[in-house]
């Protein structure tokens, strides 16, 4: 039998979120947008942030992006890996089924 280990939590680690992505890259799994829902009241945060998680360290980083070339809508987004850069196409934002879309960007992890 397989046994699924929650690991500790470290200082610095992503908040708690739905409609996020994960891919991997090597040895690193990039965590990618989401949404927190605060409360069933309010349309929540979208998550604009990558994460990178080291599987050999079992430590998260927050990846520095440039937010004013980041994706409007972050959450339940197509994520592809391809060498050393993610795609990601489309996506939603908050009022969600409203505010779809169908850009494409890609993150270089080189840089």
């Amino acid at each position: 039998m397989r046994i699924i280990t929650e690991l500790p939590k470290q200082d610095e680690y992503p908040s708690p979120r739905s409609g996020h992505r994960l891919v991997a890259v090597g040895d690193f799994i990039i965590l990618f947008g989401g949404y927190n829902a605060k409360d069933a009241w309010t349309d929540g945060e979208l998550k604009k942030e990558v994460w990178c998680f080291n599987s050999k360290l079992s430590l998260w980083t927050l990846l520095q992006t440039d937010p004013q070339n980041f994706p409007s809508s972050t959450a339940s987004c197509a994520v592809a890996a391809y060498g050393q850069k993610v795609i990601v196409f489309g996506g939603s934002g908050a009022h969600f089924g409203i505010t779809n879309s169908n850009t494409l960007h890609i993150l270089d992890l080189k840089h």
